[in-house]
């Protein structure tokens, strides 16, 4: 799938720019989805149970909520703020959270929602507030091969599904356990074999006789990235759903739907010879790696690398703007000498995902300006949100 995300004419287009830029590919973002949904229909019999869902916190930008509206099932959340921008949608919301206030969870049982409680005491605080009521439970995943981008037993959230003391608030306040949120990162097929194995031990205890609704998180960008591990998983869900066709799966990527779609363009300030034959050069550029990209190393897309061995090859090192020592977007690349120009534009990605959510401000810097490419033009962001453009 990834492969496909190739459209020259985009990339000839947004390297026209000026001024650091984002540009969001909305075609990008809906072949992704249509790509994940034909994978649905093309190996899962009981289709209609897998529900997809967004996860906010990839990128909360309206204009992208609203493009996604009608394209998803729902939307994953985990604070107020993000429930407060998709609420209006008045479509399927799956909120977990470590913090809640009272307020937004009542907001969220009166929206025909529920919330999924990340701790013991978590619910014994709300559950007073919620008696003869349903409620989702965040399960701990005891996974033994956590690493950074996988958590499982040492991590910090959820609760373990055979608490004692499940039993006992389940009983006092007549709740109903309705639905199960699992998160473990990045997935890959080991971990999902090993998650399809606890939801069924999870199963076969009865304080979950009720359970109608198992959200399996997102994590799916690494796993897409081969054909092969999309297809074992689709198939092991589909076993899953097979014997247990009363629930519903709830799958909600954020990376995978809108990493792809973004592109930052920056343009060259300054280039330092750092030998006298000119075949070394620190260039800087206007725009900050460090200041945007704290989860992730976006690639250089354009200009295109060279090899050593070519006349015209330059080792470069791409700095960012800022006067921290450590900003750069990639170090020892050989580049034609020819796009070493200042002014010259540079293109990188992916960076559609977790880039402005996650951004920093050192030396005040602003986030880039965003565009949205959308039917062959680029529109600007203050520009874009017309009925004409979404409707």
């Amino acid at each position: 799938m990834i492969e496909k995300l190739r459209d020259n004419s985009f990339f000839e287009k947004i390297i026209k720019l000026k001024g650091p830029s984002i540009v969001y590919n909305l075609d990008f973002i809906k072949f992704t989805i249509d790509s994940i949904r034909e994978d649905i229909s093309n190996y899962v019999e009981n289709k209609s149970n897998i529900k997809l869902f967004y996860s906010c916190k990839a990128n909360t930008n309206l204009e992208i909520l609203t493009f996604l509206n009608p394209l998803v099932d729902g939307f994953d959340v985990a604070s107020k703020h993000e429930f407060q921008k998709v609420k209006e949608f008045k479509n399927n919301i799956s909120f977990t959270s470590p913090y809640i206030e009272v307020e937004t969870l009542q907001e969220v049982y009166s929206t025909n929602n529920i919330f999924d409680f990340n701790s013991i005491s978590q619910l014994q605080q709300f559950a007073p507030h919620l008696i003869n009521k349903e409620i989702g439970l965040r399960i701990n995943v005891d996974l033994e091969d956590s690493n950074k981008t996988i958590f499982g037993k040492k991590s910090r959230f959820g609760i373990n599904f055979n608490d004692r003391r499940l039993v006992e608030i389940i009983k006092i306040y007549a709740l109903k356990i309705k639905k199960i949120h699992i998160h473990t990162g990045e997935k890959n097929i080991s971990i999902s074999r090993n998650l399809v194995k606890l939801i069924e031990e999870i199963l076969s205890n009865e304080l979950y006789n009720q359970l109608e609704i198992i959200d399996i998180g997102g994590g799916f960008l690494n796993l897409y990235k081969k054909k092969e591990d999309v297809e074992t998983f689709w198939c092991m869900i589909n076993d899953f759903s097979n014997n247990h066709p009363e629930l519903d799966l709830i799958i909600e990527p954020g990376n995978l739907i809108l990493a792809l779609s973004g592109y930052l363009v920056g343009s060259v300030g300054d280039i330092s010879f750092i030998e006298a034959n000119n075949q070394i050069a620190n260039l800087t550029l206007n725009v900050s790696r460090h200041n945007i990209f704290t989860w992730n190393k976006p690639n250089l897309i354009f200009p295109p690398k060279t090899v050593e061995n070519d006349t015209n090859a330059v080792l470069c090192n791409i700095h960012g703007s800022t006067c921290y020592e450590l900003d750069f977007f990639v170090n020892n690349i050989f580049l034609d000498k020819n796009y070493l120009k200042i002014n010259s534009n540079f293109i990188f990605g992916p960076v559609g995902a977790y880039s402005k959510a996650n951004s920093k401000h050192l030396h005040d810097y602003p986030f880039p300006k965003e565009y949205y490419f959308i039917a062959g033009d680029i529109i600007e962001r203050v520009k874009i949100f017309s009925d004409v453009y979404f409707s």
